[in-house]
């Protein structure tokens, strides 16, 4: 069955990246290997080699977090724009300082929540930074002010992504107004994902008496479980996010000079988990999500969608659990 559904994929995932722009060879890579990694997994949980993972979606993010926020505050590493950008937006308020509190307080509705929860806190707990906190506000505020931008920075994205995937019609950017629960759910997910990784960064600088540059990792892993408020289906994002994670060890490896860089990897890594998906789409469309198959039918030029499906399912029948 790999050839008609793997080798194609494999070659023709090759020969296109090759000719691609340089800068948008990784991120297609990553983005690909997020898709094949999920294939693969379907492909394991149908044939009954590895029982369904409950929650491994966020498990998978929570690691990932630990992971890009630990070399995001002690290896500067290129990741990519993108990935750089979100990071920084997301926590950027961490080093903000008294003189531009200001700026950040967007309306007076955030001010008076800010202070009055200042007030009430100021008798519960000791909210003024450490020695270790690099912010100037207090604690506190450091983390409503890098909550409320990560909720607003997470409004922003949302919509822009799906404006942009409206093309323009005026009835599908109407429907975006309509999922006020998906709008909710991922805004305050990146609001507490923010509160909680500057908060435990902050606990554990006041706390922690060990090795501070555990702090960043620890504080990552435990602001990832706030990905359960993330409206499923969630696995595809936190893939992605988990592949981001690996790139990131990968270069810094190559750095430290702890291993060498393979030779032509972009290419050989899009082709391989395009070969996957392509295998997955042709030969197993049910373990598919249906963006998937768009995805592969756009890749295609719509020639996906012309393959002689009984042909296929008749090769298919002779392979195990398939003809259950």
């Amino acid at each position: 069955t790999c050839t008609f559904g793997f080798f194609p994929g494999l070659v023709g995932g090759i020969a296109s990246i090759g000719i691609e722009k340089q800068s948008r060879r990784e991120v297609l890579a990553i983005y690909m290997t997020s898709l094949a990694l999920e294939c693969l997994y379907e492909m394991a949980v149908f044939r009954g080699l590895i029982p369904p993972v409950r929650n491994g979606e966020v498990a998978l993010f929570s690691l990932s977090s630990a992971i890009l926020v630990y070399f995001h505050r002690h290896h500067p590493i290129k990741i990519t724009d993108t990935m750089d950008w979100l990071l920084k937006k997301f926590l950027s308020c961490k080093k903000m300082r008294r003189k531009d509190e200001h700026r950040y307080m967007l309306t007076q509705v955030r001010e008076f929540i800010v202070l009055h929860l200042e007030d009430f806190l100021v008798g519960v707990l000791d909210h003024r930074k450490t020695s270790r906190c690099e912010h100037e506000l207090s604690c506190v505020s450091n983390i409503v002010n890098t909550g409320i931008h990560g909720m607003i920075w997470g409004t922003i994205i949302q919509m822009s992504f799906r404006l942009l995937s409206s093309a323009g019609s005026l009835r599908q950017v109407l429907r975006l107004f309509s999922k006020r629960t998906e709008l909710v759910r991922i805004s305050s997910f990146t609001g507490l994902y923010s509160s909680l990784v500057v908060g435990m960064e902050c606990f554990l600088n006041r706390y922690y008496k060990y090795n501070p540059a555990h702090i960043p990792a620890i504080a990552g892993l435990l602001g990832g479980l706030s990905f359960e408020l993330f409206p499923r289906p969630s696995g595809p994002v936190a893939l992605y996010f988990f592949c981001r994670a690996v790139q990131c060890v990968y270069h810094k490896m190559i750095q430290d000079k702890v291993i060498k860089e393979v030779p032509y990897d972009t290419m050989l890594l899009y082709g391989l988990t395009l070969g996957i998906t392509v295998h997955t789409g042709v030969c197993e469309p049910h373990l598919m999500r249906q963006s998937y198959t768009t995805f592969l039918n756009y890749l295609t030029d719509h020639k996906y969608e012309e393959l002689h499906r009984p042909s296929i399912d008749r090769i298919m029948k002779n392979v195990p659990r398939f003809n259950e």
